[in-house]
């Protein structure tokens, strides 16, 4: 395989495992929506500052503010 073909390969894959990962930060948004604040405040420290970090990525600051950590 050609460093070129390599090359394209390789970014092709990074796509995917970005929009893949767009996907999954867009589904937590908005079932954060659809969830209240102080369930999502009872969940385990982990959990919620992965939650904060996705908000965050997607600009969504307010939303995140709202999340205990």
């Amino acid at each position: 395989m050609s460093d070129d073909t390599e090359l394209k390969a390789a970014v092709e894959e990074l796509s995917e495992k970005e929009l893949d990962n767009l996907e999954i930060l867009n589904k937590i948004a908005d079932l954060v929506e659809s969830t209240d604040t102080e369930t999502i405040n009872e969940l385990p420290l982990l959990y919620r500052l992965e939650i904060v970090k996705a908000l965050e990525k997607l600009d969504k600051d307010v939303e995140a503010s709202k999340i205990r950590t």
